[in-house]
């Protein structure tokens, strides 16, 4: 059985890590299933994650929220929300 929701959690702080997110995503995208997928990003540390918009149900993708660990202009506590714990220093 295939699972119907699914989270992932991501650590994209290095570019070899981003682009090996955004291919599992891509593969995703390729799936009848999960019907709804969120992540949550551990991006880096320069708040890019334009990588990430492809991705996104609104633009034709399957991801249908992000929580983001940093701080984004992407931010809009409708799709993308800020990660409330921040991170480990």
């Amino acid at each position: 059985m295939a699972p119907e929701h699914l989270l992932l959690v991501l650590d994209v702080g290095e570019p070899a890590a981003m682009s090996k997110a955004s291919a599992l995503l891509s593969s995703l995208n390729q799936k009848p299933f999960p019907t709804h997928l969120g992540v949550v990003l551990l991006g880096n540390a320069q708040c890019d994650n334009s990588w990430l918009l492809p991705h996104m149900a609104q633009n034709g993708g399957k991801v249908k929220f992000a929580f983001l660990v940093y701080d984004s202009p992407n931010i809009d506590n409708n799709v993308f929300y800020q990660w409330p714990l921040g991170v480990d220093t």
